[in-house]
């Protein structure tokens, strides 16, 4: 959760760059490199700028503490500098991507990028500036290459269509009542109730049935007879088991179905909005950007089979904080301020 929260490049939707790319341990690399990705270079300061300005984000939104946790045996300091480095390989390729796409930045945008570079450097104590070991030229070449890597993200995502209609978006909202037919098991499967179980769970859902069909209110027998956690759902399509899914949204406003059998329960569903506005909306959006990250992944994934990777795994095992302290977490927000409207990304 702290690395989804603090994540730098979430619009890309990185996945494992390493899966698909051929990996060549190297010693040719340069005594400051870190790896190389066919032309394109990470260098140990372009490395350290990038992991600098997260770890400082994380102490200032966690505290320092937070280094002292692990995700699944992991140190969170490893798996910070572990997500560092998929997203600088990630901005390696698409700058590679970019000749495909006819990617090229304008004058305007350079401009732009010089005035982060100079504000972001400005920002930096002598004793950052030293500790980094970078000056303008570096922090505005880490510009370029970002801001190369989100153009190539719009270039690729320019065909996906925006509209999306009301219906496909549709979110609604029910009540329910679940009588259970199975029992969730530790590694997530579902272990099926005994017969003599399964008889009893259809009486009972049937009864329930009989009482509202003779005017009793849902909602009043949703405590008696409801087993499966929350009784009032908000959702749209695909989130739930089909039939369940097909019976909820064929129901008017106010209207309870037949029972519904899924392999989890029998159920009632009464339907309290066919559509509510606010939160389709919010899944229209949802759903186009699913849509944007399915296209890009798929140009990026099939760009990155061609990719060899040189990695230098003795330098890299070595990385870490900075010794010194440091306060700088700029970089990108510098980016946002300064040249992300000329840069006219979808980020």
């Amino acid at each position: 959760m702290l690395l989804a929260s603090l994540f730098l490049f979430s619009t890309y939707g990185c996945g494992p760059f390493a899966e698909n790319t051929k990996i060549v341990l190297s010693t040719g690399l340069d005594s400051n490199q870190i790896f190389r990705l066919d032309g394109e270079i990470c260098t140990e300061k372009e490395f350290m700028v990038y992991l600098t300005n997260l770890q400082n984000r994380y102490e200032r939104v966690y505290g320092p503490e937070v280094w002292n946790m692990e995700v699944q045996g992991v140190s969170m300091k490893q798996e910070v500098i572990d997500s560092v480095k998929k997203e600088l390989e990630q901005i390696k390729v698409m700058n590679l991507m970019s000749e495909n796409y006819k990617v090229v930045l304008t004058e305007e945008m350079k401009t732009a990028l010089k005035d982060a570079a100079k504000t972001y450097i400005q920002s930096l104590t002598e004793e950052e500036k030293k500790a980094l070991n970078v000056d303008e030229n570096d922090i505005y070449q880490m510009y370029v290459e970002y801001a190369t890597s989100l153009l190539v993200y719009d270039a690729i995502i320019a065909s996906v269509n925006p509209e999306i209609s009301d219906d496909e978006a549709r979110i609604i909202t029910v009540e329910q009542i679940g009588v259970k037919l199975a029992e969730l098991q530790a590694d997530g499967t579902l272990k099926p109730v005994s017969d003599d179980a399964r008889k009893k769970a259809l009486s009972r859902i049937k009864e329930a049935k009989r009482r509202i069909d003779q005017g009793e209110e849902f909602s009043t027998l949703v405590g008696e007879y409801n087993e499966m956690g929350e009784s009032i759902l908000t959702f749209g399509h695909g989130e739930k088991e089909k039939a369940y899914e097909e019976a909820a949204f064929n129901l008017a406003s106010d209207q309870v179905s037949d029972i519904v059998e899924t392999p989890e329960a029998y159920y009632l569903i009464k339907c309290d909005s066919t559509f509510n506005q606010e939160e389709t909306d919010k899944n229209k959006s949802a759903i186009l950007e699913e849509r944007k990250n399915a296209a890009f992944q798929e140009k990026y994934q099939e760009y990155i089979r061609k990719v060899a990777e040189e990695v230098d795994e003795d330098k890299y095992a070595q990385i870490d904080f900075l010794e010194v302290d440091t306060t700088t977490e700029s970089f990108f927000s510098t980016f946002d301020e300064l040249a992300g409207k000329t840069i006219k990304t979808n980020y």
